[in-house]
Formats: structure tokens, C-alpha cells, sequence
């Protein structure tokens, strides 16, 4: 899901309307156009979504030692995908 529906489905849960369809997801690979490897901008602006979205839905939920585990969390993630982007686009080795 964009960030964008997952707020939206955030939202109408607080207000308590119920979800009518489902979603199916597939299990594999990432899947797209985009490929394997990820622009260092694109995978920055992707891991700040999730960071955003933390702090605007969960963060004031949560005691400051949970939300600096998940902010942890969210960099060690951003890093190992860099690493991962990175390598795949020197190619295979």
C-alpha cells in the first residue's frame, strides 16, 4: 500500500468504519518497473515515508524508548537497503 491509503485506512479505523474488500497480496520479489536496484534518492524517500508515517500515527502512542527503537529500526532498514542497491547495481560478482 502507498502511504497515502495506509493513512486513509488508519483514519476511517479510528472512526470505526470497516473494510469492504480485501486486498491480495502476492508473495515474491519486490515486483515493478522498477527493477532491483533503487536510486539512493528513491530508497531515502521511501524509508522518510515510513519514518512520517510512524511519527503521525504511532508515535504518541508509544513511550520515547519505543519510538527510538522503531526510528532505529527504520535507519538500520534504510542502510542495509542502500548496501543491498548498491550492490546490485555493480552487477553480479
Amino acid at each position: 500500500m502507498a502511504g497515502w491509503s495506509l493513512s486513509c485506512a488508519i483514519k476511517s479505523h479510528f472512526i470505526g468504519l470497516r473494510r469492504v474488500s480485501r486486498v491480495v497480496l502476492s508473495q515474491g520479489r519486490k515486483a515493478g518497473s522498477s527493477g532491483r536496484y533503487r536510486s539512493p534518492c528513491l530508497n531515502y524517500a521511501f524509508h522518510y515515508g515510513m519514518y512520517r508515517f510512524y511519527r503521525k500515527h504511532y508515535s504518541a502512542e508509544h513511550s520515547p524508548f519505543v519510538n527510538a527503537a522503531v526510528y532505529a529500526g527504520i535507519v538500520v532498514k534504510l542502510t542495509v537497503s542502500s548496501i543491498r542497491s548498491r550492490k546490485d547495481a555493480r552487477g553480479p560478482t
